[in-house]
């Protein structure tokens, strides 16, 4: 009775009507999210970031980031085009099958305690990193524009060290943001890798049901 209830609540969860501004506001979530299974990985973007941060900010931190930006700009290009691409591949192998599998498959947030059922978070998973990806376009698209505008020297004031120390945490926060979004990759092809197998085992079951 308590599963038939959980899939209930995950199913109006997932009817329930949300503003694209509000998915956008929730997809930055991925930022904070630490826990067993990814903190060693967050540490290493952490340090990565840290030591990118200080080593550009103290050359010519204008050029070198003209450059940086415009090459993220075309894998952010590139990796959306591939990201939509998966997202399509999903929905198209989605048979009653896959369907029926996904949303008897109850998952319960231990803080929240909120029902979801694994069609939702598959297809949130997905849509979190496409958001994200367009957000790195956005932002390197104003870089690439904003940088070529302003000369090679700016500074934001006459003080060298704060100059430095704004630099360190723009350039940190812009790393950190980078660097998590192209680890998420690792999660996609993961999840396009048990998609694949869940579809496969689906059909093979089907034909056997077929042929009896």
């Amino acid at each position: 009775m308590e599963n038939d209830n959980d899939q209930i609540e995950a199913v109006e969860r997932m009817l329930k009507a949300e503003k694209s501004e509000d998915l956008l506001k929730q997809s930055f979530g991925i930022y904070l999210k630490f826990d067993r299974g990814n903190i060693i990985s967050r540490i290493i973007i952490i340090l990565i970031s840290i030591y990118f941060s200080i080593k550009i900010s103290t050359i010519e931190t204008v050029i070198v980031m003209r450059d940086i930006s415009s090459v993220m700009l075309d894998v952010a290009l590139a990796v959306f085009g591939i990201i939509f691409t998966g997202y399509a591949l999903f929905q198209a192998v989605l048979n009653k099958e896959l369907i029926t599998i996904f949303m008897q498959d109850i998952k319960k947030d231990k803080k929240t305690k909120e029902c979801k059922n694994t069609l939702h978070i598959t297809n949130w998973n997905f849509v979190q990193l496409m958001f994200q990806f367009a957000v790195m376009i956005f932002v390197n698209l104003f870089l690439r524009i904003s940088l070529f505008i302003i000369p090679d020297n700016f500074c934001v004031c006459s003080l060298e060290i704060v100059n430095v120390i704004l630099s360190i945490i723009a350039l940190f926060v812009y790393f950190y943001h980078v660097m998590v979004i192209l680890w998420r990759l690792i999660s996609f092809l993961y999840n396009i890798y048990e998609l694949f197998n869940t579809y496969a085992v689906s059909e093979y079951i089907s034909s056997i049901d077929n042929n009896k």
